[in-house]
Protein backbone atom coordinates (compact mmCIF):
# COMPACT_ATOMS: atom_id res chain seq x y z
CA UNK A 1 0.00 0.00 0.00
CA UNK A 2 1.40 3.07 -0.91
CA UNK A 3 1.08 5.99 1.50
CA UNK A 4 0.71 9.79 0.61
CA UNK A 5 4.06 11.64 2.16
CA UNK A 6 5.29 14.98 2.55
CA UNK A 7 8.59 16.32 3.76
CA UNK A 8 9.38 18.47 6.68
CA UNK A 9 12.07 20.68 6.86
CA UNK A 10 13.90 23.18 9.39
CA UNK A 11 16.03 26.02 9.24
CA UNK A 12 18.08 27.32 12.40
CA UNK A 13 16.58 30.95 13.45
CA UNK A 14 19.97 32.94 13.18
CA UNK A 15 18.56 36.03 15.60
CA UNK A 16 18.18 33.29 17.96
CA UNK A 17 19.36 33.87 21.77
CA UNK A 18 18.99 31.94 24.57
CA UNK A 19 16.16 33.94 27.05
CA UNK A 20 14.55 35.69 24.41
CA UNK A 21 11.08 35.43 22.78
CA UNK A 22 11.92 34.33 19.22
CA UNK A 23 11.67 30.77 17.87
CA UNK A 24 14.21 27.99 17.90
CA UNK A 25 13.32 27.24 14.33
CA UNK A 26 11.15 28.67 11.11
CA UNK A 27 10.31 25.77 8.43
CA UNK A 28 8.30 24.16 5.93
CA UNK A 29 6.25 20.77 5.46
CA UNK A 30 4.50 19.72 2.49
CA UNK A 31 0.84 18.64 3.30
CA UNK A 32 1.07 14.96 2.34
CA UNK A 33 -0.05 13.93 -1.63
CA UNK A 34 -0.17 17.34 -2.57
CA UNK A 35 2.45 20.43 -3.35
CA UNK A 36 1.36 22.66 -1.17
CA UNK A 37 4.05 23.91 1.36
CA UNK A 38 2.81 25.18 4.34
CA UNK A 39 5.40 27.81 6.94
CA UNK A 40 5.29 27.10 10.47
CA UNK A 41 7.31 29.06 13.39
CA UNK A 42 8.90 26.42 16.64
CA UNK A 43 9.48 27.54 20.01
CA UNK A 44 10.47 26.09 22.72
CA UNK A 45 8.65 24.98 25.93
CA UNK A 46 8.23 22.87 28.42
CA UNK A 47 5.53 20.77 29.71
CA UNK A 48 3.90 20.48 33.46
CA UNK A 49 5.85 17.30 33.72
CA UNK A 50 9.15 18.44 33.51
CA UNK A 51 9.37 17.26 29.49
CA UNK A 52 10.52 19.55 26.81
CA UNK A 53 8.80 20.00 23.59
CA UNK A 54 8.77 22.16 20.31
CA UNK A 55 5.25 24.11 19.19
CA UNK A 56 4.27 26.38 16.85
CA UNK A 57 1.66 28.03 14.22
CA UNK A 58 1.41 26.97 10.88
CA UNK A 59 0.86 29.44 7.65
CA UNK A 60 -3.20 29.07 7.11
CA UNK A 61 -2.74 29.63 3.27
CA UNK A 62 0.22 27.29 1.58
CA UNK A 63 3.24 29.48 1.01
CA UNK A 64 3.55 28.68 -1.82
CA UNK A 65 -0.23 29.27 -3.71
CA UNK A 66 -1.46 31.99 -5.66
CA UNK A 67 -0.64 35.34 -5.45
CA UNK A 68 -4.58 36.20 -4.60
CA UNK A 69 -5.28 33.55 -3.11
CA UNK A 70 -2.89 34.68 -0.24
CA UNK A 71 -4.00 38.30 -0.81
CA UNK A 72 -7.70 37.04 0.22
CA UNK A 73 -6.54 35.17 3.01
CA UNK A 74 -5.22 38.11 4.44
CA UNK A 75 -8.43 40.50 3.70
CA UNK A 76 -10.69 37.89 5.45
CA UNK A 77 -11.21 37.88 9.22
CA UNK A 78 -11.02 34.41 9.57
CA UNK A 79 -14.43 33.02 11.82
CA UNK A 80 -12.41 30.85 14.13
CA UNK A 81 -10.22 33.81 15.07
CA UNK A 82 -10.52 33.59 18.94
CA UNK A 83 -8.19 32.03 21.72
CA UNK A 84 -8.43 28.30 21.86
CA UNK A 85 -9.78 26.66 25.21
CA UNK A 86 -7.59 24.92 27.39
CA UNK A 87 -7.93 20.94 26.42
CA UNK A 88 -9.11 21.34 23.29
CA UNK A 89 -6.74 20.84 20.33
CA UNK A 90 -5.46 24.12 17.83
CA UNK A 91 -5.76 24.26 14.40
CA UNK A 92 -3.20 25.39 12.33
CA UNK A 93 -1.01 24.23 15.14
CA UNK A 94 2.14 21.95 15.07
CA UNK A 95 3.82 20.26 18.26
CA UNK A 96 7.18 17.74 18.27
CA UNK A 97 7.84 15.66 21.45
CA UNK A 98 11.14 13.57 22.32
CA UNK A 99 11.25 10.17 21.17
CA UNK A 100 11.74 8.21 24.21
CA UNK A 101 11.57 4.56 22.02
CA UNK A 102 14.40 5.97 20.03
CA UNK A 103 17.14 3.23 21.64
CA UNK A 104 15.19 0.73 22.86
CA UNK A 105 14.58 -2.49 20.79
CA UNK A 106 16.30 -1.04 17.59
CA UNK A 107 15.88 -3.93 15.16
CA UNK A 108 18.83 -4.82 12.11
CA UNK A 109 17.63 -3.53 8.53
CA UNK A 110 14.63 -1.37 10.07
CA UNK A 111 16.51 1.98 10.25
CA UNK A 112 17.29 4.57 12.63
CA UNK A 113 14.30 5.69 14.84
CA UNK A 114 13.46 9.72 14.36
CA UNK A 115 14.14 12.10 17.20
CA UNK A 116 11.23 13.58 17.45
CA UNK A 117 7.18 12.64 16.99
CA UNK A 118 4.60 14.90 16.30
CA UNK A 119 1.82 16.11 14.72
CA UNK A 120 0.18 19.17 12.86
CA UNK A 121 -3.30 20.23 12.26
CA UNK A 122 -4.38 22.44 9.55
CA UNK A 123 -8.49 22.83 9.68
CA UNK A 124 -10.78 21.54 12.86
CA UNK A 125 -11.92 18.32 11.27
CA UNK A 126 -9.10 17.32 9.12
CA UNK A 127 -7.11 14.21 9.80
CA UNK A 128 -3.71 15.16 12.02
CA UNK A 129 -0.72 14.85 10.18
CA UNK A 130 2.19 12.82 11.98
CA UNK A 131 5.74 13.89 11.50
CA UNK A 132 8.58 11.74 12.02
CA UNK A 133 11.83 13.92 12.67
CA UNK A 134 15.52 13.73 12.57
CA UNK A 135 17.88 16.28 14.15
CA UNK A 136 21.16 16.14 11.64
CA UNK A 137 24.27 18.84 12.17
CA UNK A 138 24.47 22.32 10.24
CA UNK A 139 27.33 22.83 8.56
CA UNK A 140 26.95 26.31 8.38
CA UNK A 141 26.81 26.84 12.19
CA UNK A 142 25.16 30.17 11.75
CA UNK A 143 23.98 30.71 15.47
CA UNK A 144 26.58 29.22 18.04
CA UNK A 145 23.66 28.47 20.68
CA UNK A 146 21.59 26.01 18.10
CA UNK A 147 23.61 23.56 16.27
CA UNK A 148 21.08 21.20 14.57
CA UNK A 149 18.62 21.49 12.40
CA UNK A 150 15.58 18.99 11.51
CA UNK A 151 14.04 17.24 8.85
CA UNK A 152 12.19 14.35 8.15
CA UNK A 153 8.50 12.98 6.88
CA UNK A 154 4.93 14.39 6.86
CA UNK A 155 2.19 11.99 6.37
CA UNK A 156 -1.26 10.64 7.55
CA UNK A 157 -1.87 7.81 9.88
CA UNK A 158 -2.57 4.34 7.98
CA UNK A 159 -6.42 3.55 7.65
CA UNK A 160 -7.43 0.71 10.14
CA UNK A 161 -6.87 -2.58 7.95
CA UNK A 162 -5.69 -4.06 10.65
CA UNK A 163 -8.87 -5.18 12.04
CA UNK A 164 -9.68 -7.10 8.57
CA UNK A 165 -6.65 -9.02 8.84
CA UNK A 166 -6.70 -10.02 12.31
CA UNK A 167 -8.51 -13.11 13.63
CA UNK A 168 -11.99 -12.76 14.51
CA UNK A 169 -12.73 -13.06 18.29
CA UNK A 170 -14.30 -16.12 19.28
CA UNK A 171 -17.93 -15.40 20.62
CA UNK A 172 -18.58 -15.41 24.75
CA UNK A 173 -20.58 -18.43 25.76
CA UNK A 174 -23.46 -17.65 27.83
CA UNK A 175 -23.13 -19.43 31.45
CA UNK A 176 -25.77 -21.88 30.52
CA UNK A 177 -23.99 -23.19 27.97
CA UNK A 178 -20.27 -23.15 30.23
CA UNK A 179 -21.98 -24.78 32.59
CA UNK A 180 -23.98 -27.40 30.42
CA UNK A 181 -27.62 -26.62 30.77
Amino acid sequence: MDQAKGNFKTNINRDKRPGDRKPVYNGRFVKPGTDEEYAFALFLGRGKDGKRFLSGPISRQPVNGSFDAQMDALLAAPADAVEPVEGQRSEYRLFLLDNEFKDVDVKEGVGERPNLWGRAQLAAGEAEIHLSVWEKDSRYQVNPHITKYLTGSAQYPLEKVAAVAAPAAKPKKKASERDGR
